[in-house]
C-alpha cells in the first residue's frame, strides 16, 4: 500500500512538473493591432504616441487599447528596459515581444497622416 502511495505521489509530481513546463513560453506574443479592440497588458507595456505628426515628441499614453487608425509602430524608438526586442509583424499586424524575463517595454507609435501613406505605397 506505501508502495502505491509513493508512486501515485511520484507520477503525480511529473505530470504537474510537465504542465508547468509546457505553460512557459520565453517568446511572447503580445496582443493584435487589428481591427477589433484588443486590451493591452499595461503592466508589461507603456504605449507612446507622437504629439503631431513629424514632431519627434511623444507622450505617455493612458490607453488600454493598441491604436486604430492614424499612428504607425516605431521599431528604432521601441524597446525594452531588460533586453527584451519588439518588432512588427506585417502579415498579423502585431507587435511581437520576445524576452526570456519579465521585462518593461515602451512601444513607439509615430503620427501620420493620410497624405504621407499615399506617398510612401506609391
Amino acid at each position: 500500500m506505501k508502495k502505491l502511495v509513493l508512486i501515485s505521489g511520484v507520477l503525480l509530481t511529473i505530470i504537474i512538473g510537465i504542465c508547468v513546463y509546457n505553460n512557459l513560453d520565453n517568446n511572447k506574443e503580445i496582443i493584435s493591432n487589428s481591427t477589433s479592440k484588443k486590451k493591452v497588458n499595461t503592466n508589461a507595456l507603456t504605449m507612446m504616441y507622437e504629439t503631431s505628426a513629424g514632431s519627434g515628441e511623444y507622450q505617455v499614453s493612458s490607453d488600454t487599447f493598441w491604436p486604430q487608425e492614424g499612428y504607425i509602430f516605431n521599431a528604432e524608438l521601441s524597446g525594452c528596459e531588460n533586453g527584451g526586442k519588439l518588432s512588427w509583424n506585417s502579415e498579423t499586424k502585431k507587435v511581437v515581444m520576445q524576452t526570456n524575463s519579465s521585462d518593461k517595454c515602451y512601444v513607439y507609435f509615430d503620427k501620420y497622416t493620410s497624405t504621407e501613406i499615399t506617398n510612401v505605397t506609391a
